[in-house]
């Protein structure tokens, strides 16, 4: 997978190289500022009837995400959890994965993230995967899972971005989804979900 098929998916025009990745960095502290504002919605958005992605979520609205149909959730923070025992109250079932703010999931988290999540929404769940804002983690998080159900990574970053204007993967998490790619698309197709 060749991460300059991803970027394309955000392309900053006549933009490259360092001055790129400091307009990029730019626009994700923009967005990440944009997603704290107080008396906004709930920082979740759709993606398609099995997939939300999306920022942190207080516990005082988990019962909003129980009311979106949401039944597993997967928090990529590395500087917080969601309250386990709160969610599980409501029937939701969560799994950490720590990972450092603006870097993306290893590609052996994201495979332990598809493969718990494959099982569970075959049998008809909701995920919401998510960081602390919504730009990068957890929407990269989204996008592995759609690959692993049979999207083109690009598609499904284009399906993302369309649904969260605020998804913008930095070269690190480009790269990390294209890692991701190659290391899904070389396993045995006997190899377990």
């Amino acid at each position: 997978m060749n991460v300059s098929l991803l970027r394309d998916v955000h392309h900053v025009p006549g933009v490259r190289g360092w001055v790129r990745k400091q307009v990029l960095r730019s626009v994700a502290r923009c967005v990440e500022w944009t997603t704290k504002l107080p008396g906004r919605g709930l920082n979740v958005s759709r993606v398609n009837d099995w997939l939300h992605v999306g920022g942190a979520v207080p516990p005082s609205r988990y019962a909003e995400l129980k009311a979106r149909g949401i039944t597993h959730v997967i928090d990529l923070r590395a500087e917080r959890v969601d309250d386990a025992k709160a969610l599980a109250a409501l029937g939701i079932e969560l799994l950490n994965l720590p990972v450092t703010d603006r870097y993306p999931p290893t590609v052996e988290q994201l495979m332990q993230g598809v493969e718990w999540a494959l099982p569970r929404l075959a049998k008809g769940g909701h995920l919401y995967a998510h960081c602390e804002h919504g730009v990068g983690r957890g929407p990269l998080m989204g996008l592995a899972v759609m690959v692993a159900r049979g999207w083109e990574a690009t598609g499904a970053y284009r399906e993302v971005r369309q649904a969260r204007w605020q998804c913008t993967l930095n070269d690190r998490q480009l790269g990390g989804l294209a890692d991701f790619v190659s290391a899904w698309s070389a396993r045995s197709p006997g190899q377990a979900a």
